[in-house]
């Protein structure tokens, strides 16, 4: 290689055995991916669960109701009294009183803050108490927001593929400038 120039030294890939490293990382990846979508239930990670561990929208005994609806018990709500709803204009709770409900993150019915605000604020209170909706919520919304997030991606790959260009065009001036400093 000493005192040959760029285009009169034989040239081949010294990557294959990376690429091939990736290549069955990636496969063992979608394996993994199919078994978990075949075997599991990829549903819970979008609905909220009852206090029985019914999955509002998912469990097949509520399948047609996907909003969870807290009824106020008394005075204040309750985890074990929520029930899942088609939708949150009419809730169905037996023995207490309904509340006027708009949905959230369309998944849960929390009282509308304009009419009651404590009311709003309990609910929500106590659906980021349990750690299992708490999980959930964070999940969807990394699923909400995807356009942000496809947005960022692209916008990072044009970036990169500049700063790419720019580093192979002007190369020697940076580094020129780089000793002149």
């Amino acid at each position: 290689d000493k005192g040959g120039t760029p285009s009169s030294i034989d040239r081949h890939c010294t990557d294959c055995g990376c690429c091939l490293l990736f290549l069955l990382a990636l496969g063992f990846q979608a394996l993994v991916f199919r078994y978990a979508v075949r075997n599991g239930n990829p549903g819970k990670f979008a609905h909220l669960p009852t206090a029985y561990g019914e999955f509002c929208g998912s469990s097949a005994t509520v399948k047609d109701r996907p909003y969870l609806y807290f009824c106020v018990d008394g005075t204040s709500f309750s985890y074990q009294t929520a029930k899942c709803v088609a939708d949150c204009a009419h809730p169905f709770c037996a023995t207490v009183q309904p509340y006027v409900a708009k949905e959230f993150a369309g998944m849960v019915c929390l009282p509308d803050s304009r009419t009651s605000t404590s009311l709003a604020r309990e609910a929500l209170r106590l659906l980021m108490s349990n750690p299992s909706a708490e999980r959930i919520m964070s999940f969807r919304s990394i699923f909400s927001a995807w356009e942000v997030l496809a947005g960022a991606a692209v916008a990072a790959a044009v970036f990169g593929l500049l700063y790419l260009f720019f580093l192979q065009k002007c190369a020697g001036c940076m580094v020129c400038i780089g000793f002149a400093a």
